[in-house]
């Protein structure tokens, strides 16, 4: 939605209050969170690039994120949850490399395989429901991430759930689905597909 105000004062006060409360629980060291500690940040910006691979050519949104409220938060949460993306994404490959060694030891005479396409994956992924199973994955299986699931679920909300961004002049929020260029972008586009894996698709998939 445009006609937004300036915010990137206000996410840096909230993310930080976030990261304060983690620091003053000893969940993370003093070090850590001046790393983490957004100042002196930016308003993420739009641009486009060509999808040349795509019919027509059409642009692909990023958001640059670099210099952003979010970001050394949200990578480094994104780096912390890897165990749980690797709990929770069994089917996730590296590349096609890893697909084709896989298939190569599968008996294969009696499966079939299909192809399924997903348009818009990142922007289309619901946050509240991504980071809730993510979350309820965390608790069922008692991983141990260092931070308790109720501080991880604030500080996850405030990297990802309307993200404010400038765009031909104007401010603007993302109420859903992440953007190309977070650092969540390749972590919850996992957890998401694999919820419909182990949920909508379980009885299909091999």
């Amino acid at each position: 939605m445009n006609g937004e105000k300036h915010k990137t004062k206000l996410t840096e006060e909230q993310i930080t209050s976030s990261l304060k409360n983690l620091r003053d629980q000893n969940l993370i060291s003093k070090s850590i969170y001046e790393k983490l500690r957004p100042t002196g940040t930016s308003i993420p910006r739009v641009y486009g690039l060509p999808k040349v691979h795509k019919r027509d050519t059409p642009l692909g949104s990023i958001l640059d994120m670099s210099a952003s409220p979010y970001h050394h938060a949200a990578r480094w949460l994104a780096e912390s949850l890897e165990p749980v993306r690797r709990n929770t994404a069994h089917h996730s490959l590296k590349d096609i490399f890893e697909f084709v060694d896989f298939v190569k030891e599968q008996n294969t005479n009696d499966l079939t395989m299909g192809s399924l396409d997903v348009t818009s994956l990142l922007t289309n992924i619901p946050i509240l429901e991504c980071i809730e199973y993510l979350c309820d994955n965390i608790t069922t299986n008692d991983l141990n991430i260092g931070i308790p699931v109720i501080n991880l679920t604030e500080l996850l909300l405030r990297c990802t759930f309307n993200v404010q961004f400038l765009f031909d002049g104007l401010f603007y929020r993302q109420t859903d689905g992440i953007a190309m260029g977070s650092p969540f972008g390749p972590l919850l586009a996992d957890v998401f597909i694999a919820k419909l894996e182990n949920q909508e698709l379980r009885d299909t998939i091999m």
